[in-house]
């Protein structure tokens, strides 16, 4: 699969498809704050927001996060969205 393919795969990931990966992989909803539950941060259209961090070591490298957040304490969980990607893909959800 070409690099092309891959970003494309990785941007039409569905909240849907992301919380089930996290249901399959056993991500509780539960913070550990104990005062809140964890929400996929979204975009206004409902996408999965993605947070992409640059690599240090390479300038012209990306790493991609799909991430959640606590509706209390406000700590983020990131989800390495390449790997997401090929989870779903190995089990045919994309």
């Amino acid at each position: 699969m070409s690099i092309d393919g891959d970003v494309k795969g990785t941007l039409q990931i569905t909240g849907d498809q992301f919380q089930h990966f996290l249901n399959e992989h056993g991500v509780s909803t539960a913070c550990e704050c104990g005062k809140g539950e964890r929400k996929i941060a979204q975009e206004p259209d409902g996408r999965p927001s993605i947070n992409a961090l640059q690599d240090p070591r390479e300038r012209d490298s990306e790493n991609w996060f799909f991430w959640t957040v606590c509706t209390h304490c406000l700590k983020a969980d990131f989800y390495s969205a390449g790997h997401i990607w090929m989870y779903l893909k190995s089990n045919s959800d994309v």
